[in-house]
């Protein structure tokens, strides 16, 4: 469930965790803002700007802060009521072939019908010699 807070509300937690040195950010990849206690949330972001950085590109002319970083969001484009620690919404989620941490080189074969080929040497006697080496999916010595 998304966490909207009013822009009274993001202020003073952003004025809040600057003075606690636990800056939060803005990811303009998908307009959300992440806390420093979100770690794993604030990672899944590609884009981020720390709010001291956000603050220091405010408009000069304007003598409140709080004023000009209200206008900038609506100059922006940013969502108000503020979207606060949501995961990233412009990288897509990673396949089931990126998270596994190895690929069989026969696809097409499943695991249980895998026989032991010359990368598992588990059938292999200590004294024997590789010329020695018969495979269970083969029928030929190497000499």
């Amino acid at each position: 469930m998304r966490r909207l807070v009013e822009f009274e509300t993001l202020w003073t937690t952003g004025i809040a965790s600057a003075k606690a040195c636990n800056g939060i950010c803005y990811h303009p990849c998908c307009d959300v803002w992440t806390t420093k206690g979100a770690k794993t949330i604030r990672k899944s972001h590609v884009k981020a700007q720390q709010w001291r950085n956000l603050l220091l590109t405010l408009d000069k002319s304007v003598e409140d802060k709080k004023q000009a970083l209200l206008s900038k969001m609506t100059e922006e484009g940013w969502r108000l009521p503020a979207v606060l620690n949501e995961t990233c919404q412009a990288r897509p989620a990673p396949t089931f072939q990126q998270q596994t941490a190895f690929r069989l080189r026969q696809p097409d074969i499943q695991p249980q019908d895998l026989q032991a080929g010359f990368s598992s040497l588990d059938f292999v006697y200590p004294d024997q010699l590789p010329f020695e080496l018969v495979t269970p999916s083969s029928i030929y010595y190497f000499t």
